[in-house]
């Protein structure tokens, strides 16, 4: 899952936000890392938690019928348009060190 993916808990209905991948120091079992998108009485401010990679995308049985632990709300942004607001940024920061020269 990628960073900045916006998922809700199946039973809580809760939202999360994917923060990164990870791994296990001792096992090198793939983990994910994400953060509540909520505050906690107990926890605080917008808790993080961690949970094994196959345990977050498996489905569960609830009410029923089989669905997944964690759906997807929403996407990341998509990275391109980033790179073509920085490169635009650097060139226009390159036309005025010329203009100055």
């Amino acid at each position: 899952m990628k960073p900045g993916t916006i998922v809700q808990h199946y039973k809580n209905k809760r939202n999360y936000k994917i923060i990164s991948n990870a791994k296990h120091t001792e096992t090198r079992e793939d983990m994910i890392i994400y953060q509540a998108q909520y505050d906690d009485p107990e926890l605080g401010k917008r808790p993080w938690f961690v949970r094994p990679k196959k345990m977050f995308e498996e489905t569960v049985e609830y009410e029923g019928k089989n669905i997944p632990r964690f759906k997807i709300i929403q996407e990341p942004k998509k990275p391109e348009a980033t790179e073509k607001k920085s490169q635009g940024l650097r060139t226009a920061t390159q036309e005025n060190s010329y203009k100055k020269q």
